[in-house]
């Protein structure tokens, strides 16, 4: 029994030729011949999403995929936050396996979808269950509101890890994109469920380090902060803004 991954990446601005040098570039260092089981597929928005992802598609025999579009694409020791890149992860393994769909509507409610991929997901249950890669638009996705209806209804008591991240466009704030094989959504939720014999390890994370003393939110709705230690919010971010910042909030964003 055995299990084989590799990634590939591309800058190159043609979509077809990005995913023909990403795909053997994965090949190349997998040793993949043929279909994989699953793909995963990450880009930048400086592309036109669906030839990409058709030509993904092709280049990888129509195997199973899941994704997104994100800010920067981060692989093999390279980090590019430039409009063109493309990663391709293919896994081929007798000791794994993939079930994966697409959920679109979080405009409308992230608490539906969490119930939504939470049905899916509570049919494929079981005791070798791995992790949950959730692939969410980070511009509409409630994050809370979306677990705690996911966790409810998917597995109740019961601890599935969630990996994955949100959908970005290079800052853009307009438009994401999440892929499930051949679809594309905008405001939805690509998942994929992994099962098998392996051992899970988060090996690549980011966060946030403290840059001051602890404050309170005093006044919020939803996951929008209105006030901080009863001031307006906008005046307390000031208080961490050199005054060139202040003046340009294009610049200090």
């Amino acid at each position: 029994m055995s299990t084989v991954a590799g990634v590939g990446m591309s800058h190159h601005r043609n979509p077809v030729q990005a995913a023909r040098e990403a795909v053997e570039k994965a090949r190349q260092q997998s040793g993949i011949e043929g279909k994989p089981d699953f793909v995963f597929m990450f880009s930048s928005v400086g592309y036109k999403q669906q030839p990409l992802l058709k030509a993904v598609r092709k280049e990888t025999e129509e195997a199973p995929l899941s994704g997104c579009s994100g800010e920067g694409i981060i692989s093999n020791g390279v980090a590019d936050e430039g409009n063109f890149s493309l990663a391709v992860m293919m896994i081929k393994s007798d000791e794994l396996r993939f079930v994966h769909g697409l959920e679109s509507g979080l405009t409308g409610g992230s608490d539906k979808v969490g119930r939504q991929i939470g049905s899916e997901v509570k049919q494929h249950v079981a005791d070798d269950n791995l992790g949950l890669f959730v692939l969410a638009d980070g511009l509409s996705l409630n994050f809370d509101q979306f677990t705690e209806n996911l966790e409810a209804t998917a597995e109740p008591g019961q601890n599935l890890p969630l990996l994955g991240g949100t959908a970005a466009d290079n800052w853009a704030m307009k438009k994401t994109f999440q892929f499930c094989d051949d679809e594309i959504t905008n405001d939805g939720v690509s998942w994929a469920l992994m099962s098998g014999n392996a051992n899970l390890a988060v090996a690549v994370n980011h966060g946030c380090t403290p840059v001051g003393s602890e404050r309170k939110v005093t006044r919020s709705e939803g996951n929008v902060i209105y006030e901080i230690d009863n001031k307006p919010v906008l005046e307390v971010l000031k208080e961490y803004l050199m005054e060139d910042e202040v003046d340009n909030w294009q610049k200090t964003v």
